[in-house]
């Protein structure tokens, strides 16, 4: 195969990427949008956090569940030969179903209320615990955190509509 078929296979692939991103976005937004509301977004370990999903539906979706989570991700960077690599994993997630089955009408407009209880973390049989643990001995080229996320998600036929908030855990 000769250079430049591989550089037009290549550059093809990146269009039919971006396409494709592009349509998902314009997607979600003409089917409706869910917004997380929170008075704060600091918390301390062991308590609780409260907020309301906001859900604003354009035209009519056939939804499967609406859900909302917290979640943490542990984030470790490592660097090696000059170059920087980023690895991601979930180590906790609590969530929690807000509605069931049903049918959206056009127009709908809604607020369901959440309350959800942060994990103690210095519980060391959890995983969440052994990723602060980890935390905790992160040395050299590698360095760990462990970010902090409430997600709300309406599982619709399509499209799903998400949504995210970074929150602060101490």
């Amino acid at each position: 195969m000769s250079g430049d078929t591989l550089f037009y296979i290549m550059f093809g692939l990146v269009i039919a990427a971006a396409v494709t991103f592009i349509t998902v976005f314009i997607l979600r937004k003409l089917k409706g949008s869910l917004t997380i509301v929170m008075p704060r977004t600091s918390f301390d370990s062991g308590g609780d956090m409260e907020g309301q999903i906001l859900v604003k539906i354009n035209k009519e979706t056939l939804g499967n569940f609406l859900t909302v989570a917290l979640v943490a991700d542990e984030v470790t960077t490592r660097y090696e030969d000059g170059e920087r690599e980023t690895d991601t994993r979930e180590v906790y997630r609590d969530e929690y179903q807000l509605e069931g089955n049903r049918t959206y009408p056009s127009g709908h407009e809604s607020a369901h209320d959440f309350k959800l209880t942060i994990p103690a973390m210095n519980n060391k049989e959890t995983a969440l615990g052994k990723a602060i643990e980890t935390l905790a001995h992160s040395f050299g080229s590698r360095k760990s955190r462990v970010e902090w996320t409430v997600e709300s998600r309406l599982d619709a036929q399509g499209v799903d509509l998400v949504t995210k908030k970074t929150v602060s855990v101490r």
